[in-house]
């Protein structure tokens, strides 16, 4: 397997994770000072909007606290396709876009989300982790609004 082929399926394995809620496989992705974000162009605004900007300490609350609040029982399937992946010795980005379908607890499936991924890594000794995943979402309006990140 290449590097860039273990680059994409990281990406890969970052939807798994949360389509399956086992957020600490996800964190466990990031490096310690990992950052996560999520940005969508207001057209409206003409500007860029910041709706989530977490570092892996913040992340890692928000999945904790996260049943304690009302949640969206439906699942999450993500579609990823990862577009390009560069490489400079230890370090290396990918750019991905994705798009999510959610199935609501009646079996009916809709599109929730499209957007593209920023990801920058960094090598670890034989392991790659992200050290930032900037989500540009085209979506802005949600069927049903969740903090949990795409």
């Amino acid at each position: 397997m290449t590097e860039s082929d273990r680059i994409r399926a990281l990406v890969s394995r970052t939807a798994r994770f949360l389509d399956a809620a086992v957020y600490d496989q996800f964190l466990d992705l990031f490096t310690d000072d990992g950052r996560y974000r999520i940005e969508a162009m207001s057209a409206e605004l003409g500007k860029q909007m910041t709706w989530m900007d977490l570092d892996r300490s913040e992340l890692a609350a928000l999945f904790k606290e996260y049943p304690d609040h009302v949640v969206d029982k439906a699942t999450r399937l993500h579609l990823v396709t990862t577009d390009e992946v560069e490489i400079a010795d230890d370090s290396g980005t990918a750019l991905s876009t994705f798009a999510v379908f959610r199935t609501d607890q009646h079996g009916a499936s809709a599109l929730y989300a499209v957007g593209r991924y920023e990801d920058a890594f960094v090598r670890l000794g034989q392991t790659w982790k992200l050290r930032s995943r900037k989500v540009r979402v085209e979506t802005r309006q949600f069927t049903v609004p969740t903090p949990l990140p795409l």
